[in-house]
């Protein structure tokens, strides 16, 4: 959830060495989600989920940016998901330039403004095809259990 207020003081520099150490791949980003969803993942996630409002929505278009493709995520919060959804335009093999993460509620609109490998905006039928596998990965996800369990997976496979 989204509190609006900046990183305390003493959690900084914390937070800056696990950013540095994960850029020279020193530290395992998928562990280190997995442990803090593990151990941060609400009791009753059957409950929350009856409460969320928003349905999965993918938008990516051309026109918002002069040099960058918009993805826009609307979907139902989760702890992780903006890493989930990184490491699928990651795996898909875009650029990530810029992100903005937002959360109200429950709901989550996470924008992810992106390029193809060689710098260029996507074509209409790379913006079809990421959009599926966005698709593919977030809409089997609605329940905490499932994240924690399908990167747990992932990092075994590592």
């Amino acid at each position: 959830a989204s509190t609006h207020r900046s990183i305390d003081s003493h959690r900084r520099q914390t937070i800056e060495h696990l950013l540095q150490a994960s850029i020279k791949r020193e530290h395992d980003v998928a562990a280190l989600v997995y442990r803090w969803i593990s151990r941060h993942a609400p009791r009753r996630a059957p409950a929350l989920i009856k409460n969320r409002t928003s349905q999965l929505s993918i938008e990516c278009d051309n026109e918002t940016s002069e040099a960058t493709t918009l993805v826009e995520v609307r979907t139902a919060d989760e702890h992780g998901l903006a890493y989930k959804i990184a490491r699928t335009l990651n795996a898909f093999g875009v650029e990530i330039v810029c992100a903005k993460i937002a959360t109200e509620k429950s709901d989550a609109l996470d924008v992810f403004y992106v390029t193809s490998a060689d710098g260029s905006k996507l074509d209409q039928a790379s913006m079809e095809d990421l959009k599926q596998v966005l698709v593919n990965t977030l809409g089997k996800v609605n329940r905490a259990e499932h994240t924690i369990a399908s990167i747990g997976e992932d990092n075994e496979k590592a």
